[in-house]
């Protein structure tokens, strides 16, 4: 009996691991394998928020996103910053102990949030509350010394629409260098905004004025209703954030969605930043895991052990129709590298690869009047003339 319960309440705590979620998680891992690098570069300290840390460990032994980001950053090959701090942030009391024993047992805590199988330079808080209240404190701390917070990446994974709160994240990105990696469940907003019992939260939580949700809910298509929710999602987060920090850099979002069994949207993970780099190297995460780089996951037709992450190094159809892109964009004009790559980072979905230029050569469809180490080569600073 004692044993049954004992599973019981395990199987409360260890969340379900699914396709989908796997898939978010390997984004996660590799979008923080750039990042730790290209933070740690200028930065003598660096924050990494996990809003929803969870136990920390799933029902089929795979663990979750707090583990997978000590381990990208104890296992990195690169020299990281002086100071790494970790938020693990979890409302659940029993989930939040779950997790300070699973790091106990497998780093073995020493003291002063430091573990003996981490680095030094590692400080790890693992904080049994709220997000959004926790994260209101420690702003407000901030506030009240005058300090800014420091470049950070911010992890907010809810389990639904309502943890979510536009003004405690557009404070966020008001800072300098901080960003964003947001699970928005589409899927649940697009049901519930027709339903009268969730209209006030859903208008709470994303600062929506009855105008906006009822002109949500009559656009017929689906697919249209999703980019209309992700458009608010941006408008209110950045505009929020403008309240705190009227100048500074622009806004980049990009967006990954992923679909359940059934083949239904569930949730978009959006990314927000301010850094050319940081856009480059989530489009770069988000390509390896949606099929055929339409940033896009489903369960429905996944097979446990098929290959899922594609190698976008190589030629792919997508190169084609990339190369049409390009040229429709430049013909008739002389460019740097630099100004293709700025315009396929920031204004496409695509990714730069110097293949699309050699599909375009070979088609006669671009010339390289400067010297370059042989043909089919295309170094910086080159120029590319757009027949």
């Amino acid at each position: 009996m004692y044993l049954y319960y004992e599973l019981r309440v395990m199987e409360d705590i260890l969340l379900k691991m699914s396709p989908h979620t796997k898939a978010k998680h390997r984004i996660l891992e590799y979008y923080l394998k750039a990042w730790f690098p290209i933070l740690s570069k200028w930065n003598g300290r660096i924050v990494y928020f996990d809003g929803f840390a969870g136990p920390g460990k799933y029902d089929d032994d795979s663990f979750g996103s707090p583990i997978i980001a000590l381990e990208v950053a104890k296992n990195h090959k690169l020299k990281l910053a002086e100071e790494i701090v970790f938020y693990f942030i979890e409302k659940d009391t029993r989930r939040a102990e779950f997790l300070k024993n699973l790091l106990d047992e497998r780093y073995k805590y020493e003291k002063d949030d430091t573990y003996t199988k981490l680095p030094k330079n590692f400080k790890i808080h693992i904080e049994n509350g709220d997000f959004n209240e926790v994260m209101s404190s420690i702003l407000r701390d901030l506030e009240q010394e005058g300090a800014n917070l420091a470049p950070s990446l911010a992890f907010v994974d809810p389990f639904g629409y309502s943890d979510i709160n536009i003004k405690i994240l557009g404070r966020i990105l008001s800072f300098r260098k901080c960003e964003l990696l947001i699970t928005y469940m589409v899927g649940f907003l697009n049901r519930f905004a027709f339903d009268d019992k969730h209209r006030s939260s859903i208008r709470s939580s994303f600062l929506l004025s009855d105008e906006e949700l009822n002109n949500i809910i009559t656009i017929g298509n689906s697919e249209d209703r999703e980019e209309e929710w992700l458009r608010l999602l941006s408008e209110k987060l950045i505009g929020s954030m403008k309240e705190y920090n009227s100048v500074g850099q622009d806004v980049y979002p990009l967006s990954f969605k992923t679909k359940d069994k059934s083949n239904r949207t569930m949730y978009y993970l959006v990314y927000f930043t301010r850094s050319k780099k940081g856009i480059g190297a989530m489009k770069e995460a988000m390509w390896k895991i949606g099929k055929s780089g339409n940033y896009t996951f489903s369960d429905y037709g996944f097979q446990p052990g098929q290959k899922s992450i594609l190698d976008y190094s190589e030629e792919k159809p997508w190169i084609g129709l990339a190369s049409q892109q390009l040229h429709k964009h430049f013909k008739g004009m002389e460019v740097e590298l630099d100004a293709i790559k700025c315009y396929i980072l920031l204004d496409t979905p695509l990714i730069f690869r110097k293949s699309i230029l050699k599909e375009l050569e070979k088609n006669g469809l671009i010339e390289v009047p400067d010297t370059r180490p042989k043909r089919y080569s295309y170094p910086e600073g080159v120029r590319i003339k757009f027949l």
